[in-house]
């Protein structure tokens, strides 16, 4: 449509572009500015009337070298200090290489204390047990895994007194969640070279939804970079609203309370959900279905598009 129409004289069609200081200025410039700190590039797309492509690099190098310890390779275990664990379990006979990664929290700042990487071929069982020594060395006797490793690896670590849960995000969450506390220089990040390549080669592509999706590119992996982002927001650092660690952008004022739910997001059920995702295309209904889409980004589909029906049918009322 705005390819298509802007800038072009037309009776019918009339294509406004402007950003939303221009276009709503009801919206506090906070809002905008702590939303252009977390995600510049998803700002951009939201508030500053900018289209997106299909594919954009996901991670600035600045901001991964803002956050990396030079000359920290890992950090040992110390008393007192509770530890979180992320696992990318791999079955050894394939191209993916199997991870760990373990992290605190400190001073609000998530802390990467160690990574491990085992490259195929490999035994799935002596990693393993590698691997839950390691964990037992930092006191920690529960891991998280990526969400989609299958059930073995619970069943493995647990023989080893290890209690292994799969992830309640998937990959692109992660990554999405562990955005804002990097660029706000919320982590601190290992001298790991094959980390921060990783880290820094992740593409964002948005699908026919405009959903995001994270991943690496094709040929390349990120086994290492799902791993340490999994523990990084498992440490749990909430980024700070008023401090920008690199870059240019200004220090925002702390955001605002959340709006409430706008009525055409009220009442939604499943079946509407379903509904407002078949008009997207199958591939985005199966995105849902399979959990590589969020509730509360379906819930969004679907209340945008119930707004949309509801403003077409007011205007053929008004005609």
């Amino acid at each position: 449509m705005h390819e298509k129409h802007f800038g072009k004289d037309s009776a019918e069609v009339l294509v406004v572009n402007g950003p939303t200081s221009v276009m709503n200025p009801t919206i506090r410039q906070s809002v905008i500015d702590s939303a252009y700190e977390d995600d510049p590039l998803a700002a951009d797309a939201e508030y500053g009337a900018v289209f997106r492509s299909d594919c954009e690099e996901f991670l600035p190098s600045g901001a991964l070298d803002a956050v990396r310890m030079t000359g920290r390779f890992e950090q040992p275990a110390r008393p007192g200090i509770k530890y979180v664990a992320f696992l990318d379990p791999a079955g050894g006979t394939g191209a993916d290489s199997m991870t760990l990664a373990i992290a605190h929290r400190h001073n609000d700042r998530a802390e990467l204390d160690l990574v491990r990487e085992t490259t195929p071929p490999f035994s799935p069982d002596s990693t393993v047990a590698d691997y839950a020594a390691v964990m037992k060395t930092y006191g920690i006797t529960r891991a998280t895994s990526d969400r989609y490793a299958g059930d073995w690896p619970t069943e493995a670590f647990r023989k080893r007194g290890i209690t292994v849960e799969p992830s309640d995000r998937t990959r692109s969450e992660i990554y999405l969640a562990c955005l804002p506390l990097i660029t706000s220089g919320q982590v601190e990040l290992l001298d790991h070279s094959k980390l921060i390549k990783q880290l820094g080669a992740l593409e964002r592509r948005t699908g026919r939804s405009g959903r995001d999706s994270i991943d690496h590119r094709p040929g390349s992996h990120d086994d290492l970079a799902n791993a340490a982002a999994g523990a990084l927001v498992l440490a749990g650092a909430a980024p700070t609203k008023n401090r920008a660690t690199w870059g240019d952008t200004p220090a925002p004022t702390p955001a605002p309370d959340a709006p409430p739910v706008p009525w055409y997001m009220r009442g939604l059920t499943e079946s509407h959900i379903v509904q407002a995702l078949t008009a997207l295309g199958d591939e985005v209904v199966s995105d849902y279905k399979e959990g590589r889409m969020s509730k509360d980004e379906a819930l969004r589909i679907a209340g945008d598009r119930r707004e949309q029906l509801d403003g077409m049918m007011s205007s053929r009322r008004r005609y």
